[in-house]
């Protein structure tokens, strides 16, 4: 069986995605700015997942 164009464009494009991404995240690991925005994450993560409100079960328990 013979693999067609088709299917070797979409190895490539795959391809091409999935090193793009580990690129971006070992650049982000080694600067602490993103690559394409070169936005800084420490202040991006500030204050994520801190939440002051207390939520109320309306209807059955929040374990």
């Amino acid at each position: 069986m013979k693999n067609s164009p088709y299917v070797k464009l979409m190895m490539i494009l795959f391809t091409v995605i999935m090193v793009s991404i580990v690129v971006n995240i070992f650049y982000l690991t080694m600067t602490g700015h993103h690559l394409i925005s070169g936005k800084d994450i420490e202040t991006y993560s500030e204050g994520r997942g801190v939440n002051e409100s207390v939520d109320y079960a309306t209807r059955g328990d929040i374990y």
